[in-house]
């Protein structure tokens, strides 16, 4: 059984590296039971589905390549399908995505129309700690939004979780209410 979701994973990896992110898509849906999608008969493209049970690398392939392909919204959905059918959305594939939706000023989406920020609390509330990048790049974006109290109250947010923030996040921060000419709440962050 083991070898096959490693010979699996083989062949996604490599529709993926091939840019044949679609086909990949198409394959790991076909194995989540979707049988027919968008013209594409998946069940003649690989007939031992019903063999091989899908892992979270299975997952991490395809969401990364179409991540990379610029289909986030469709990569945000088949990291929502991994709970349905049982595999854990570990650490990587949040701050990969995360990452995807920050870069993207797109902090207040996700598919449960969440955003990068509560993705990182449901991070910590599944047991991982989210890279300090994301922190502090969050930070950072909720200051340029003009949204430093927001931003605040994340980091007061995080520190209470036990994440302690490094200088940068509390420099944006700082900078975020100066900006706003909010000198008070800057000097109180001081």
């Amino acid at each position: 059984m083991e070898a096959r979701i490693l010979l699996y994973n083989s062949i996604l990896n490599a529709l993926v590296n091939s840019k044949s992110v679609d086909k990949a898509y198409y394959l790991l849906c076909a194995m989540m039971g979707d049988n027919y999608i968008d013209d594409v008969q998946v069940d003649k493209f690989f007939m031992v589905k019903e063999m091989v049970r899908l892992d979270t690398t299975s997952f991490s392939i395809v969401i990364d390549g179409l991540c990379n392909t610029g289909k986030l919204d469709l990569a945000l959905s088949l990291f929502g399908d991994m709970v349905q059918i049982g595999c854990i959305q570990n650490i990587s594939l949040y701050n990969n995505l995360i990452d995807r939706l920050s870069n993207l000023d797109r902090l207040e989406e996700r598919v449960d129309v969440a955003g990068a920020l509560d993705m990182v609390r449901e991070m910590l509330v599944h047991g991982h700690d989210p890279w300090i990048k994301h922190y502090t790049f969050l930070v950072k974006q909720l200051c340029k939004q003009k949204r430093s109290a927001e931003a605040c109250n994340f980091l007061a947010e995080m520190v209470r979780e036990g994440f302690v923030p490094d200088i940068v996040a509390y420099s944006a921060t700082i900078d975020g209410f100066v900006k706003i000419k909010a000198i008070d709440q800057a000097l109180e962050i001081f």
